[in-house]
């Protein structure tokens, strides 16, 4: 964990803070994995279809 936290900027970090920290991921990607996606627009793709020669 030190190597991945240090690429971060980060010297030390205790269990935790790590633990503080993927508690709090873990609340993030919930709110994005179960957000409504009824109002979201996508564009369409633009160009030849990827079934065109």
């Amino acid at each position: 964990m030190d190597k991945h936290v240090g690429s971060l900027g980060i010297e030390n970090v205790s269990k935790s803070q790590v633990s503080g920290m993927a508690a709090e991921l873990d609340e993030q990607v919930e709110a994005l994995r179960t957000r409504p996606l009824w109002n979201q627009h996508f564009p369409r793709r633009r160009g030849p279809s990827a079934e065109s020669p």
